[in-house]
């Protein structure tokens, strides 16, 4: 398997570059965020996923560890394929992706090109439960000794996941802001029950 490549970028197409590498130039499917990064005759590296059919060899690349590992997850969704898996990463950014997923956000994930509603479903119920334990999209960033660090403190000794308490204190902090810890794990919880 081809795990990661470092090459000159040759040429792009409107969803692939052809990354030059030890003289062979390989054609890799990306998906508009990474296309967007890349700049033809500059030197990249990709971490891959080589996708095998009886017809076909499709390497797919992406800039961060990260984002592979969310494509790979993507696709093990049953009915989402490679093809399908970057049409979606393409149409909303990985962690605005990640967001909804965890919160369930089904209108969210069927304006994304590709996704219909039992689509959506699928992923929401496939996925939701392991981004969440993987701390999902952007983890709550919070400042040692705030309300919002003593409400997630808080949400964990209750037995939430840091992934799941951080997205309901996202929702909470965004709905009225910074208050005392009491009223921020109050709106917290109206979103994990």
């Amino acid at each position: 398997m081809i795990d990661r490549l470092r090459g000159v970028v040759l040429d792009k197409g409107l969803d692939y570059l052809v990354l030059e590498v030890g003289g062979i130039g390989f054609r890799v499917q990306v998906p508009s965020f990474v296309w967007e990064k890349t700049v033809v005759g500059e030197e990249v590296a990709l971490h891959t996923y080589l996708h095998v059919r009886d017809d076909a060899w499709t390497l797919y690349g992406f800039l961060a560890k990260e984002d592979l590992s969310l494509f790979t997850d993507l696709i093990g969704v049953s009915g989402v394929g490679p093809r399908l898996g970057i049409k979606i990463l393409s149409g909303t950014s990985p962690g605005e992706f990640r967001q909804a997923v965890i919160n369930g956000d089904l209108a969210a994930l069927t304006l994304v090109p590709g996704i219909g509603k039992k689509t959506a479903q699928r992923i929401v119920l496939e996925l939701g439960e392991r981004l969440r334990k993987m701390g999902g999209a952007g983890e709550l960033t919070t400042v040692p000794d705030s309300p919002v660090a003593d409400a997630l403190a808080a949400l964990m000794a209750l037995g939430y996941s840091r992934g799941e308490a951080s997205a309901a204190l996202q929702q909470a902090v965004a709905e009225q802001g910074g208050d005392g810890v009491e009223a921020i794990v109050r709106r917290a919880l109206r979103h994990l029950l």
